[in-house]
């Protein structure tokens, strides 16, 4: 009797501990992508879409992208198409995506300043601040 008591205890307990670990549902590392790859494309291409007019006549170049299983952190430079030089008319932009069923979604954008730092403190800072359940390396990066 003593030995189906603890067989059933041991299995509460695993079955508790494992429901903690899905409940946090901790993020993977962020990596960057390489902004000339099909997902830096898949991910600007969203990006694009979610401004619509607000971006008329311009388009976003990314400067870099850091990615985990979910989120996507964008710095990008947004042009205008008539010109084909850099010029004073472009401005930056970072940007939070989603990745919901399968494909990038942006949750938002705001206007940066003109030199962007490739860096998680930056990253972190994004709005109100970005939380540990976005990019796990902003638990650590205030």
């Amino acid at each position: 009797m003593g030995v189906a008591r603890n067989k059933l205890i041991a299995v509460c307990c695993f079955l508790c501990l494992t429901a903690a670990a899905f409940a946090q549902k901790a993020r993977t590392a962020a990596v960057m992508v390489p902004t000339s790859s099909n997902e830096a494309k898949e991910i600007v291409k969203a990006q694009t879409n979610w401004m619509g007019a607000d971006i008329k006549g311009h388009v976003i170049v990314p400067l870099f992208i850091r990615k985990n299983d979910a989120y996507a952190y964008l710095v990008a430079r947004v042009r205008n198409l008539s010109q084909a030089s850099q010029t004073n008319d472009a401005f930056y932009i970072t940007a939070i995506l989603e990745r919901r069923n399968g494909e990038w979604t942006s949750d938002g954008y705001m206007p940066v300043k003109p030199s962007p730092v490739d860096s998680i403190k930056e990253m972190c800072k994004y709005g109100d601040g970005i939380g540990a359940s976005v990019f796990r390396e902003c638990a650590h990066a205030r």
